[in-house]
C-alpha cells in the first residue's frame, strides 16, 4: 500500500526528463538529479507535491509487475472535503 496525496493530482505538465529522474528514486544523487531538471527543492510545498507525484507514478509503473506475481498495489490519496454531501455523510456516521 502506498500513500500519496491529492497534491499529486494537480495535473501539471511533466516533461519526460523529469519523469526519468522520478522513475529512479533510489539514485544515489537524487537531489542533484532533480536540480538538473529544474525541480526546486527549497520550497517545502513543491517538494511535498513532487514526492507524492512520485508515489503515484511508482504505483502506476509497478502495478503490472506485482500483478504478474498475484499481488495488488493500492495507492491512496486521502483528502479532506468540505463538500456538502461529505459533511452530511460524516455527521450521519457519528
Amino acid at each position: 500500500m502506498l500513500f500519496a496525496s491529492t497534491a499529486a493530482h494537480h495535473g501539471m505538465p511533466t516533461p519526460p526528463e523529469v519523469l526519468a529522474v522520478l522513475d529512479d528514486p533510489l539514485s544515489p544523487d537524487l537531489p542533484g538529479r532533480l536540480r538538473t531538471v529544474s525541480i526546486e527543492l527549497s520550497n517545502p510545498g513543491l517538494g511535498y507535491m513532487w514526492s507524492k507525484f512520485g508515489v503515484v507514478r511508482l504505483a502506476r509503473r509497478t502495478a503490472p509487475l506485482w500483478q504478474q506475481r498475484g499481488a495488488r498495489i493500492v495507492s491512496l490519496s486521502p483528502a479532506s472535503s468540505t463538500r456538502r454531501w461529505a459533511t452530511r455523510s460524516s455527521r450521519s456516521n457519528r
